[in-house]
């Protein structure tokens, strides 16, 4: 089973956010076969096709095929930690990979959107992209440590 975090925008080894994502993504590889992908953000171009479907396209590609989708969305479901560990537990189980999309400034496209299985809401705060995804990144890594009974997690 492999988790990837599929998401738009740039990454720079010198954003303190970016390198938090990494050390997140690198500590995730210890409880699962983790990958953290990225894709450029589309320009919004006249007349074309809208920017959400292109970056929908970009991150279709760097997603397992197959994969159970779930989109980080502000409209999704809130979790607790214990309450995600249950949900990372039942991917776990299932045995399928998964694919994390979270989409770029203007959102995830609704094609995209409707073919997710489930919907995982970060927070109702607005947050910006890098941070929202240090923040997916922080709470996966929790709840395997919950998993594994490991201290890093004091409920």
């Amino acid at each position: 089973m492999r988790i990837v975090l599929a998401g738009v925008g740039p990454v720079s080894k010198k954003d303190f956010l970016d390198q938090a994502a990494q050390d997140y993504a690198e500590r995730l590889t210890h409880y699962a076969r983790f990958e953290l992908r990225t894709v450029e953000a589309s320009a919004r171009r006249g007349g074309g096709e809208p920017v959400e479907r292109l970056e929908a396209d970009k991150l279709r590609k760097v997603a397992p095929p197959g994969a159970h989708a779930v989109a980080l969305q502000v409209t999704g479901r809130q979790y607790t930690t214990e309450q995600l560990a249950a949900r990372l537990q039942a991917w776990l189980n299932a045995g399928r990979d998964v694919v994390l999309y979270q989409g770029g400034p203007t959102g995830l496209d609704g094609e995209l959107l409707r073919a997710c299985v489930e919907q995982w809401s970060l927070s109702t705060l607005t947050l910006p992209h890098r941070l929202a995804r240090v923040v997916a990144l922080e709470a996966l890594y929790r709840a395997f440590t919950v998993l594994r009974g490991e201290p890093y997690h004091r409920a």
